[in-house]
């Protein structure tokens, strides 16, 4: 019988690691291998970026808010913009192809072919909605580890075109089939998508009435459409984006604080140093010297 693992509603969201993950427009995704070890107990983490991973060896036991599954070698798992999560291997070590994938990489133009899939979809639904592969899509989810594999340890110029391909075949692959709960009105996304491209595209703040005529809808369809797709108001999701990027910023260089609160649209320093120990624990200045970890 596996060990019990707390779910998270148990656990001080301050006990969750806050990550931060160097991408940008030229690196929008990261694809690694990683081994979850049987004697490390239960890590509680949560990040801006959108992570997806399948587990290749042994089992894992993936944790959300009020919410547990064990994943074995096959399946896959989800985690959405600044969604909790905590994760155990269960009985050995367990082994796993990771991908940390900025969340306008998946909001761009598809090709007419795609049918209006919308990619972000799986992220954003609760974690019990989130699709599940057949037998087949686990076979399939682990042949396309495998090449993950091989093109992450490739030094090809063309290995993040690879990678990204290897992405969109893994995520359709568990979209075949899945239906994604009615609450969730995705047959808006195309016109969400352009409010999430405005937040995207413009580094200060976005209020929701812009953000609202940007989609096409009124204010009030379009609060209760974005909850829906994203998990999250439009507020909480302007701000984390802006959050991110204040991150970002700090990471890269030496520019004021002072610099980096107005260029991300916060009010002044105290503002950014309010929102950034929110989000990340620490302020500004401590992120700046010692990072996320």
């Amino acid at each position: 019988m596996a060990a019990r693992v707390p779910r998270i509603d148990s656990i001080p969201l301050d006990s969750a690691t806050r990550h931060a993950f160097d991408l940008s427009a030229r690196q929008p995704m990261i694809v690694f291998p990683t081994v979850v070890p049987a004697r490390g107990g239960t890590r509680f983490d949560m990040h801006y970026e959108l992570e997806f991973g399948i587990v290749t060896r042994g089992r894992m036991r993936r944790i959300y808010r009020g919410h547990e599954i064990d994943l074995g070698p096959g399946e896959a798992w989800m985690c959405g913009i600044w969604e909790p999560h905590g994760y155990a291997a269960l009985g050995g070590d367990c082994g796993a192809m990771v991908a940390v994938i900025a969340p306008a990489a998946l909001t761009g133009p598809d090709p007419v072919e795609a049918g209006g899939v919308n990619w972000l979809a799986p992220f954003a639904v609760q974690p019990e909605h989130r699709p599940r592969p057949d037998p087949d899509g686990r076979e399939r989810l682990l042949d396309i580890a495998r090449r993950m594999d091989a093109r992450a340890r490739d030094d090809s110029p063309r290995r993040p075109l690879w990678l990204r391909l290897l992405l969109s075949e893994a995520l359709l692959t568990l979209h075949d089939g899945w239906v994604a709960p009615p609450a969730a009105d995705i047959a808006a996304h195309r016109d969400l998508q352009r409010a999430v491209r405005l937040v995207f595209d413009r580094r200060g703040d976005v209020r929701a009435d812009e953000a609202a005529a940007a989609a096409g809808m009124g204010r009030a369809r379009f609060d209760r459409a974005f909850a829906a797709l994203m998990g999250l108001s439009f507020a909480q999701f302007a701000l984390r984006h802006r959050i991110g990027g204040a991150a970002a910023q700090l990471r890269a260089g030496d520019d004021p604080i002072k610099s980096v609160a107005r260029r991300w649209g916060f009010t002044d320093p105290s503002h950014l140093r309010r929102c950034f120990i929110q989000h990340y624990g620490r302020s500004p200045a401590v992120y700046r010297q010692r990072g996320a970890g």
